[in-house]
């Protein structure tokens, strides 16, 4: 044996290996002037005698060791501690605003807050699927204008090691918003005020309701609607002083200037006693 020791370092310059890498330890020997091969312990499945990489398959904790043989005679052992880390580290996904705006487009965020050199991978859910969006996208940032369910996750390493999948964040466009009305009473006495109540999947997201009355074409199913006097732009909550007649009530949300309207709601109606069809229609 003789006095040259050899060093062995990590091939990748990251802070932190996680449970399950792909890691690669690289054995160097300086000085002696012989051409040499090398021996690692413990063997592993890709072990090579003449390589002085030694690459590990699902990282674990262990001490690694390499030495040289070159002319009949041997390096000393350097010994290698690996430590890697139990859990996987977690994407994070953040948005500002998870609604789209008609013509336009929000920006999300992804980042893996442990470890170094991750390559952000994002992901969209399309009728139950998982389809990839955008592979190997290092900066962490996409724009969208397309609704949808998104998530991200890291990936470095080869073959990839991935950190866990991010929470899902639900994207919608403006338009595909359906609100949901409801009226109380929707039975009418003489004289009684009638409420309406419009609510938005994402009520906190600056919305201003607008109430319409419902008309049936006499020629079809659909409807048309009239606004409400007085009741553009106004708080969720809209109450009709002492109708007299059974109607029916729509409404939607919008947003933003110019205005960025919701879907109309499902018609609602209130009934007036001995009338039960709507007071209006159009030929």
């Amino acid at each position: 044996t003789v006095s040259i020791k050899p060093s062995v370092t990590l091939k990748h310059s990251w802070s932190e290996i996680f449970r399950g890498e792909t890691v690669t330890l690289r054995c160097e020997i300086r000085g002696g002037g012989t051409e040499w091969t090398y021996e690692w312990s413990p063997v592993g499945l890709n072990y090579s005698p003449t390589s002085s990489e030694y690459k590990i398959n699902k990282a674990h904790s262990g001490t690694f060791s390499c030495r040289g043989k070159g002319n009949h005679q041997f390096t000393q052992w350097t010994h290698y501690s690996l430590t890697v880390a139990a859990n996987k580290p977690k994407a994070s996904l953040t948005v500002k605003d998870t609604i789209i705006p008609v013509g336009g487009s929000v920006a999300l965020t992804c980042s893996v807050d442990i470890g170094e050199g991750w390559k952000i991978y994002w992901y969209r859910n399309s009728y139950g699927t998982a389809r990839d969006i955008i592979n190997n996208k290092p900066d962490g940032f996409l724009s969208v204008s397309e609704g949808g369910v998104y998530s991200c996750r890291g990936g470095r390493g080869g073959p990839v090691f991935y950190t866990e999948t991010s929470t899902e964040v639900i994207i919608n466009e403006t338009g595909q918003l359906v609100p949901v009305l409801s009226v109380s009473p929707s039975w009418l006495n003489p004289g009684a005020s009638v409420t309406l109540s419009c609510e938005v999947q994402h009520q906190d997201a600056g919305w201003r309701f607008f109430w319409y009355k419902a008309f049936l074409k006499a020629s079809s199913s659909s409807y048309s609607y009239e606004l409400l006097p007085g009741t553009s732009g106004t708080e969720q909550n809209f109450t009709i002083n002492g109708p007299t007649h059974t109607a029916g009530f729509v409404c939607r949300a919008g947003r933003g200037e110019p205005v960025n309207y919701t879907d109309y709601s499902e018609p609602k109606f209130i009934w007036s006693a001995g009338q039960f069809a709507i007071n209006k229609q159009e030929p």
